[in-house]
């Protein structure tokens, strides 16, 4: 039986005088690792030894196709958290992130005036800082379209003033 372990590379039984009994050895195929020898007793008596020898190629085969099947594991659950991740991101950032663009759009046309809302608490000091923003540029906007005004009316009164004189100034 211990012949047939896989494990079992050389098993020699030697009796009383040291003559070989028995001899399994497959030393040339596999390296012996543990090599152990231990004297056989009977009612006292020695009544020879056995040397037997085993390996742990079968371990590291062994210990080889686990760490196969842990890397291909972890490969596997390293893509399905990305890709969950990836398909989360799209769904739950796309309508929060479109509705930023939407609003950056206004404003890169020019439509300050437009009523900000939206739904997703995170934008709020965002929204606030373009509210703030917005009504700079508005108040900008109209003070200088009334200089503007205020210096068209001034710019036609003084045309007006060289154009009427009689006499040249």
């Amino acid at each position: 039986a211990y012949a047939d372990n896989e494990l079992i590379v050389k098993l020699t039984i030697f009796d009383a005088v040291g003559h070989k009994v028995f001899s399994y050895d497959v030393t040339d195929q596999l390296n012996p690792v543990f090599p152990q020898e231990q004297k056989i007793s009977y009612e006292g008596s020695m009544v020879g030894t056995v040397s037997l020898s085993i390996t742990d190629h079968y371990f590291r085969e062994n210990q080889r196709k686990l760490m196969f099947s842990g890397i291909l594991a972890l490969t596997i659950t390293t893509l399905s958290i990305v890709m969950l991740t990836s398909l989360l991101l799209r769904t739950f950032l796309k309508t929060p992130l479109m509705s930023l663009e939407h609003l950056a759009n206004e404003y890169a046309q020019g439509k300050y005036d437009n009523h900000l809302a939206v739904d997703y608490s995170e934008f709020t000091q965002f929204v606030g800082a373009l509210r703030a923003m917005g009504d700079t540029i508005q108040a900008q906007m109209r003070t200088l379209h009334h200089s503007n005004k205020k210096l068209a009316e001034a710019e036609a009164k003084y045309r007006g003033i060289f154009e009427n004189a009689r006499e040249g100034l």
